[in-house]
């Protein structure tokens, strides 16, 4: 049995939650027991293979003074459609969420791209490229 996400993606842990399994006993070969997780160096390397760069907004952000605050995620799409959601390198591996437009802003351009979408209500998706 699988979990799905909030864009209906399978998750191979089945039923149990990212937070379960980075809490649990057990250690987890990321690479072999959940494929679909990328950390920051590997998004850069998959970027440069023509994949694209998807932001989730998993929280419409609100506005506070100057500052947009809310909850997104970023996840990395191949050619063929295979999504890999990206995560830390710390904390292990917990899924990275950006929680200002400022900081979501600043991590994708240190990417490269320079055109940056990001959604501001629940669900929707902006797809990014590197540019050329």
């Amino acid at each position: 049995m699988h979990c799905y996400n909030l864009v209906g993606l399978a998750c191979p842990w089945g039923t149990a939650g990212l937070s379960d399994l980075l809490e649990g006993p057990d250690h987890m070969n990321w690479m072999q027991d959940a494929p679909n997780v990328v950390s920051e160096d590997g998004l850069r390397k998959l970027l440069g293979e023509d994949h694209s760069c998807d932001v989730l907004c998993r929280v419409t952000p609100e506005r506070t003074g100057a500052q947009w605050s809310g909850v997104w995620t970023v996840h990395c799409v191949a050619p063929d459609g295979e999504r890999r959601l990206l995560v830390t390198a710390r904390n292990n591996m917990a899924a990275r969420e950006f929680r200002t437009i400022n900081g979501l802003t600043s991590f994708l351009t240190g990417l490269g791209l320079d055109l940056v979408s990001i959604p501001m209500v629940e669900g929707k998706i902006g797809t990014h490229q590197l540019p050329g």
